[in-house]
């Protein structure tokens, strides 16, 4: 049975698009221009994507679609960058294959984009130390 990773933990270089307010506060969380790139790699890989929503201190989400089948995303900021994903496909018997392929979507996705580095994939809640992680998120 193959074992699930649908977090992931990373580093990504674009400019802070955080803004804020002049007591310091923020007032949009960073992660847009993250999220907006995700987005624009999976539609380059066939998926129809909605565009992304400012969920506040939780960053950023969107849906994915493809064959029928809903995939959420968020990215927050905290430190560096977690991405969760769930299969938003409601089904009796869930169809495993589909979110397999969209994690491997999403991970060839990431690797080949320069900008994405020291990927940590985990299952819980929270980001995992770097001895908890995994390299791929699936075995």
């Amino acid at each position: 049975m193959v074992k699930l990773r649908p977090n992931v933990w990373f580093k990504a270089d674009f400019p802070d698009d955080a803004l804020y307010a002049e007591d310091g506060n923020e007032l949009q969380f960073a992660g847009q221009a993250v999220v907006q790139s995700v987005a624009e790699m999976l539609t380059a890989r066939g998926y129809r994507v909605d565009e992304p929503e400012n969920e506040h201190e939780n960053g950023w989400s969107l849906n994915a679609y493809r064959q029928g089948r809903r995939f959420w995303i968020q990215v927050t900021f905290i430190d560096d960058y977690i991405l969760q994903s769930k299969d938003m496909t409601w089904r009796l018997w869930p169809n495993r294959a589909a979110f397999i392929a969209f994690l491997c979507d999403l991970e060839a996705s990431l690797k080949s984009d320069p900008r994405f580095s020291n990927l940590r994939w985990w299952v819980k809640d929270w980001p995992p130390t770097e001895a908890e992680s995994f390299q791929s998120p699936m075995d």
